[in-house]
């Protein structure tokens, strides 16, 4: 009903219908004979209706981009994959799950600075972004320079498969012409029944 404002012309001196017009989903009614002026503006109206709906609608979507998004990295934050986390994992009977760790982020930022080890994580961001945008893995910042990967429907074999194919693609990002260190996959995990081990 709030998708489309609905202007409803109706007979003259028909309270009952008119009534059952708006419990309906109209928005508003004329009645016969209708005026060109008087159909004009209640269209105008509407149609104004309608646009602060769409600007309310955007305004909400950017809100809940911002409250879930990780703004450096552009990933899913940490209180998205607390809020969602335990639900994903119960929707899936099979789940991998991988840890990884930008070992050498404080010696990147000491040897150049903090502004360079942003420009670290943004670019291992983008690159998870690219990698997952289309598929159903939930990619997060846990905080600072650790990142988790939630692989629904993956067994361990395919999660290690995957660990590794990643850390080489991480490791061959190089931005500014800096090597990134991982300390290594903290683990992959695999359940046959992710909702009994949540």
């Amino acid at each position: 009903r709030q998708e489309m404002p609905v202007l409803v012309v109706t007979v003259p001196d028909n309270q009952e219908c008119q009534a059952d017009v708006f419990h309906a989903g109209a928005n508003d009614f004329i009645t016969k004979p209708v005026m060109e002026e008087v159909l004009i503006a209640r269209l105008k109206s509407q149609l104004l209706i309608k646009h602060q709906f769409n600007v309310l609608q955007r305004y909400s979507r950017e809100v809940q981009q911002l409250a879930t998004t990780d703004s450096l990295t552009g990933v899913k934050n940490k209180g998205y994959l607390l809020d969602e986390g335990p639900d994903f994992i119960k929707k899936n009977k099979k789940l991998s799950v991988l840890m990884i760790d930008i070992d050498n982020l404080e010696e990147i930022n000491k040897a150049h600075n903090d502004l360079v080890g942003d420009h670290v994580l943004h670019d291992i961001g983008k690159l998870l972004c690219a990698r997952y945008t289309n598929t159903t893995t939930l990619v997060a910042r846990m905080g600072g320079k650790k990142f988790a990967l939630l692989h629904p429907n993956q067994d361990l074999a395919a999660g290690e498969e995957e660990a590794r194919k990643l850390c080489q693609a991480i490791g061959e990002l190089k931005p500014e012409g800096i090597e990134i260190g991982l300390q290594a996959v903290y683990g992959v995990v695999a359940t046959e029944n992710a909702k009994e081990n949540a």
